[in-house]
């Protein structure tokens, strides 16, 4: 375990508040950034314009409540998912349903894992860069479904793409690495980077168009940072360090279910290239993609591969984890990556110590993969996720007639991304929808993240929000997008 100090154990931590009524609690965040938000539920509960001489300027941590918690809150789950009559669209995560499917498989797994011979080896510390035998699964799985090569000696094992995230923000920045954003990201990455000391002065946001992120407006940044580099600061580093941090999910992306085309994919790799970026994909959903759709391109790290020689040390990583595709319990997860870079993690000092995250995890996944059971597992979850975005994107169209929102279908992954006019303010709806459920006064009992908490920009996507298709069952989520479109009428008074 690396040295953390008090300062950012105090930033990074997050405090849980009681609230009147039947336990529901509230989870603050650490502030990242300011925003106007378009309502002061205190002052003025009605909509009024972003710009409104009302507007009152807080933190977000003060104005977002990304999680209520209902009253059978246990502490067994992140989730408070036990009230399945409570609709809770801002959840990304499979549903019971699946894991229980999931558990199964991992039982029968484990009864064979620890029936072999050498089974006591699965509980000794792993190889720094994981077991041989489950990377050289991994590496022919995905390679099959990729319908590309992947070199076992390009993976490395790690505990999941958020703690991954966090160990290659350690290995490959500095204070003075400038962090790009594509604009709107998954707003938890944002939270990691803050713990590792980065501020709102630090995040360079790069808006995203049709097709991902807009290549020129990331380039026009870069050539501005640029002249402003302090060369010194990276040259004089013991290992490699990066000028420059690209996040980016360039399949079927979170929050707005968007995929990268293949031009931008190789242009992107070009300016990486050229400016010495790390791009770090968060490669969670590309194996999600729905049945009878299109496929997506080849991944960045497949497209680097025809282009990088083997002494380059490499601009992109892969950062991948079994949580979407099969469990997030597993906390499993891996990279994919340049040779140099695999071996700047197996130089890690928290592997030298640890050794394989998750080393016993990984030996029962070689045997899900060999017998064949992940694969089934994904065809299942590509049949259920695609048939509850049907349901949800039909269902919305339907009772959302008049209200003017904008959606694209999603193709895979979890997520729809709902855009409606600008005067529809989501950030208030969020607000009364949990209110009035903390008061037990709600006559919808649904909720969503909004979109304000996808950015770093102040007032941008108020009038938008995200919801996920993967916790619930269909009719659940027919019904959740019913009670949505009827909360949207009542705020609009329709």
């Amino acid at each position: 375990m690396w040295p953390v100090s008090r300062n950012r154990i105090t930033r990074a931590s997050t405090t849980i508040e009681r609230q009147p009524r039947a336990s529901a609690l509230v989870l603050r965040l650490p502030t990242v950034f300011r925003i106007h938000p378009a309502v002061d539920p205190a002052v003025d509960p009605s909509v009024r314009p972003a710009n409104s001489p009302r507007t009152k300027k807080m933190d977000l941590h003060q104005i977002t409540r990304i999680s209520s918690f209902s009253n059978l809150y246990s502490d067994r789950t992140l989730f408070p998912s036990g009230d399945r009559g409570y609709i809770q669209f801002e959840f990304g995560a499979p549903s019971p349903a699946l894991l229980q499917t999931a558990s199964a498989i991992f039982q029968e797994a484990t009864a064979r894992k620890l029936s072999k011979p050498d089974a006591g080896l699965a509980f000794q510390y792993g190889p720094k860069l994981g077991d041989s035998e489950f990377r050289s699964e991994l590496a022919r799985f995905l390679a099959n479904e990729y319908g590309s090569p992947v070199e076992a000696n390009h993976l490395a094992v790690t505990s999941g793409a958020s703690q991954s995230f966090s160990n290659l923000i350690t290995m490959f920045t500095t204070s003075a690495t400038r962090i790009l954003i594509e604009d709107p990201t998954y707003f938890l990455a944002l939270r990691v980077l803050q713990d590792h000391g980065f501020q709102e002065r630090d995040f360079v946001s790069v808006p995203v168009e049709s097709g991902g992120i807009s290549l020129q407006i990331l380039e026009e940044r870069l050539k501005e940072l640029s002249s402003s580099v302090d060369q010194q600061a990276f040259a004089g580093q013991p290992a490699k360090k990066f000028p420059f941090l690209l996040f980016t999910i360039p399949d079927y992306s979170n929050p707005t279910g968007q995929s990268m085309p293949l031009d931008k994919r190789i242009r992107l790799i070009e300016l990486a290239r050229k400016y010495d970026v790390l791009i770090i994909c968060d490669d969670v959903y590309p194996l999600l993609g729905y049945p009878g759709a299109e496929p997506n391109p080849p991944r960045l790290i497949a497209l680097e591969h025809q282009v990088r020689s083997e002494t380059d040390f490499g601009n992109v990583i892969s950062n991948c984890s079994f949580s979407k595709i099969f469990a997030p319990g597993a906390r499993l997860g891996w990279v994919e990556a340049s040779p140099a870079i695999i071996k700047r993690h197996e130089t890690f000092w928290v592997l030298y110590s640890g050794g394989s995250p998750n080393h016993l995890t990984s030996g029962i996944m070689t045997e899900i993969i060999q017998t064949g059971k992940l694969k089934t597992y994904i065809a299942q979850l590509r049949e259920t996720y695609s048939h509850n975005a049907e349901v949800t994107y039909e269902t919305l169209r339907l009772h959302g007639e008049g209200l003017g929102m904008r959606i694209e279908k999603p193709k895979g992954g979890f997520f729809i991304w709902i855009e409606f006019p600008s005067h529809v303010n989501t950030h208030a709806l969020y607000q009364q929808l949990k209110q009035k459920e903390a008061a037990g006064t709600s006559n919808t009992r649904v909720s969503f993240a909004p979109g304000l908490i996808f950015t770093t920009v102040q007032g941008r996507y108020l009038n938008c929000l995200r919801l996920s298709i993967a916790h619930y069952d269909a009719e659940e989520l027919r019904e959740g997008a019913r009670r949505l479109c009827r909360a949207v009428k009542e705020l609009l008074d329709i």
